[in-house]
């Protein structure tokens, strides 16, 4: 039972998608069931029908649900899980259907029950929720505290950022620290894309775990994960290891070309 919040630093990239997708994979695995939502903190509309070469990476399915890369890669990972149309929303997919709840006797918008059906929308006891954008900024935390209205405390929250090299070669950790300091919910660890585990360890009051990317992600990511503390493994009922590969191995180029762009190697 239980919910797990991933969020993402500044230039986070497919960080937090990727981690999401793996460690939902491994409960899934380990105690059941698990749904996977993503929720964008913008004025994103609905994702069907956009151009690809406008938006990036959208996929559509044969029911008509249409979201984005991070949901497709949990859906070829994670066991059992199968997208809907409530898989992907985004703030102004919130505000939208509150707007159209409204009534006359009922003025105001009823934004925590909304986003309470949509998250709620699988029966699954186990969910992965995946917040875009950038922690810290004002409409990244109107999203996590609404969702924190909506669902309770997290029995996780997964933290992923990214150090900077700037002209020099010097390893800075300073957008990491910015957007940690502005977070409205504290994660219990960070894992940091990049060099600069120590110098971010120093400031941070919570476990730094430091992801060395590969051309497969989900070896990195699963790598990273095994550094979960015994706590967190415990309170989600984590058993056994993450995976370092997956048994869809004939799917994993397309995987790769989707996260590297075509530049990883099958």
């Amino acid at each position: 039972m239980g919910w797990v919040l991933v969020t993402g630093g500044v230039a986070a990239d497919i960080g937090k998608g990727t981690c999401a997708a793996v460690l939902a994979r491994w409960w899934a695995r380990s105690a059941g069931p698990v749904d996977y939502r993503k929720v964008e903190p913008c004025l994103q509309g609905p994702l069907h029908g956009v151009d690809n070469a406008h938006f990036g990476d959208v996929i559509e399915t044969e029911t008509g649900a249409a979201f984005d890369t991070d949901v497709g890669r949990a859906a070829f990972l994670v066991p059992g899980f199968e997208p809907d149309s409530h898989a992907d929303t985004s703030l102004g997919d919130l505000l939208a259907a509150a707007l159209a709840k409204r009534s006359s006797d009922q003025p105001a918008l009823r934004l925590v029950p909304t986003l309470a059906s949509s998250l709620c929308w699988s029966k699954a006891a186990r969910r992965v929720i995946e917040v875009g954008g950038t922690t810290g900024e004002p409409e990244h935390n109107i999203v996590v505290q609404t969702i924190l209205l909506a669902l309770g405390p997290p029995s996780a929250h997964l933290h992923v950022t990214c150090s900077v090299t700037l002209p020099g070669g010097r390893v800075s950790t300073k957008a990491a620290q910015v957007g940690l300091a502005a977070a409205c919910h504290p994660p219990d660890v960070v894992f940091l894309r990049g060099d600069g585990e120590a110098q971010l360890a120093a400031v941070c009051p919570v476990p730094v775990v430091s992801v060395l990317e590969a051309h497969w992600p989900v070896a990195s990511w699963s790598a990273a994960l095994h550094n979960l503390s015994g706590v967190l493994r415990r309170r989600l009922g984590l058993a056994g290891l993450p995976e370092t590969q997956t048994t869809q191995s004939a799917a994993a180029p397309i995987e790769i070309a989707l996260l590297t762009d075509g530049a990883g190697e099958a």
